[in-house]
């Protein structure tokens, strides 16, 4: 029985189970080994969740790196061709392409971030969020993009509090 298991690891199947009904002493190493086994099964499984989360987290950031850099790309061809034809129109373009740069960098200040996590150099530090701050810069950042496409975002904000370190929903206010 344990020859069968043992071969059966070895061969990457983990989704076996020994029975064994006696409670003696090769029962109970029985018993113990096929722990191992879900053990393991069970490791194995985390891994592979985790490593589809992280497949999936770098490719969410590379798609995100995408949207500003085509917005980049549009304002200095828009330059280069002229469409800017005014000295207003010309900071306007420098503006945006220098925003759209920033929340690229922030983009890959996450990756490194989320690199640094990942290979274990880099402790979690967790820290308290206004989020009512949070949104509204947020939102402030999506309408420029979202109404440049035509498209209007609304937002309501059920947040109340106006006291700059309060992040309790029993707000004093």
């Amino acid at each position: 029985m344990l020859n069968y298991g043992a071969e059966q690891i070895k061969n990457g199947n983990l989704d076996f189970e020994i029975k064994y009904e006696n409670r003696d002493e090769f029962g109970s190493a029985i018993s113990n080994f096929d722990e191992m086994r879900a053990r393991l099964h069970q490791s194995i499984q985390a891994q592979l969740k985790y490593e589809e989360d992280r497949k999936e987290l770098v490719a969410g950031i590379s798609h995100d790196l995408r949207t500003p850099l085509t917005a980049i790309k549009g304002y200095v061809k828009g330059l280069k061709d002229s469409f800017a034809n005014t000295p207003e129109k010309q900071q306007r373009y420098y503006d945006i392409i220098y925003k759209k740069a920033c929340e690229m960098d922030v983009l890959v200040d996450r990756l490194f971030l989320f690199s640094k996590l990942d290979t274990g150099h880099l402790p979690f530090y967790f820290q308290k969020v206004n989020c009512k701050e949070y949104f509204d810069e947020l939102l402030n950042q999506m309408t420029v993009d979202y109404e440049r496409s035509g498209l209007k975002i609304s937002y309501y904000n059920r947040c109340h509090c106006r006291l700059p370190d309060c992040y309790s929903e029993r707000c004093p206010e």
